[in-house]
C-alpha cells in the first residue's frame, strides 16, 4: 500500500489518539514477538529515519521521524498491509512528511519577505526524494547506515559522530571516509540515472 498523507483526527467515531495507540501495538508486533527485542528494534527505526531527515537537511528531524511513526501505526491501526520489512514502508511516510515541511518552511519564507521567491517545484522535489528512497533502498543495509551516519549531524558536531561511527564500525577515520565516498558516489549514479529516466505515467 502506497503511504498516505495526514489523515482526519477522528474516523469511524474512534478517536485518533486510540488508534495511534493500537498501531505502536501493531508496529511493535511486527518488529520483534520479543518486546525487548521489539522496543530495541523500534529505537534503531526510529534513529534511522532521524537520520534520513538529518541527510535532507531538516533541523527538526527528530520531530519530523516521531511524526513519521505516528502516521506509520496509525495506517497499521486502520488495517494498511504492509509486505515484508516495515522499514521501506516508513520511509516513503518520511519522504511525505518531509514535502509537508519543505512546504511549511516556504510559507514562513514567503510571510517573512515582501519579495517572496517564486516557489519551488513540488514535482520536481518529489520525483528527487523518490529517486533517493529508490536508490537508498538499492543498497545493503550497513552501506545505507555508513552513509546517512557520515552526512547526518551539523558541521560543529560531524567530526565526533564520524569517529564514533568510525569506532563503531571498526574502521579507521581515514577506512571510513574513502567507504563514505564510495557509497557516494554508487548513490549519486543511481540519482542520474533515476532522474534521466522518463516519469511513470500513473
Amino acid at each position: 500500500m502506497t503511504p498516505g498523507a495526514s489523515d482526519s483526527p477522528e474516523e469511524n467515531g474512534a478517536p485518533s489518539t486510540d488508534r495511534v495507540e493500537r498501531g505502536f501495538e501493531l508496529l511493535i508486533e511486527r518488529l520483534d514477538p520479543d518486546i525487548g527485542a521489539a522496543s530495541r528494534k523500534y529505537q534503531q527505526l526510529r534513529r534511522r529515519i532521524v537520520r534520513l531527515f538529518e541527510w535532507r537537511g531538516a533541523w527538526t528531524a527528530e520531530d519530523l521521524a516521531d511524526e513519521t511513526l505516528t502516521r506509520v501505526a496509525r495506517k497499521l491501526a486502520e488495517g494498511a498491509r504492509v509486505e515484508g520489512d516495515i522499514e521501506p514502508f516508513a520511509r516513503g511516510v518520511a519522504r511525505l512528511v518531509f514535502l509537508e515541511f519543505l512546504r511549511e518552511q516556504e510559507r514562513e519564507r514567503r510571510r517573512q519577505s515582501s519579495t517572496p521567491p517564486p516557489p519551488p517545484s513540488t514535482a520536481s522535489e518529489e520525483r528527487h526524494l523518490a529517486c533517493l528512497d529508490r536508490c537508498l533502498e538499492r543498497i545493503d543495509e550497513e552501506s545505507r547506515e555508513t552513509i546517512l551516519g557520515y552526512y547526518s549531524d551539523e558541521e560543529a558536531s560531524r567530526i565526533e559522530s564520524r569517529r564514533a561511527l568510525a569506532e563503531q564500525l571498526g574502521v579507521s577515520a581515514t577506512a571510513l571516509r574513502i567507504r563514505a565516498l564510495r557509497i557516494r558516489d554508487r548513490l549519486q549514479t543511481c540519482m542520474e540515472e533515476c532522474l534521466a529516466a522518463p516519469v511513470e505515467k500513473p
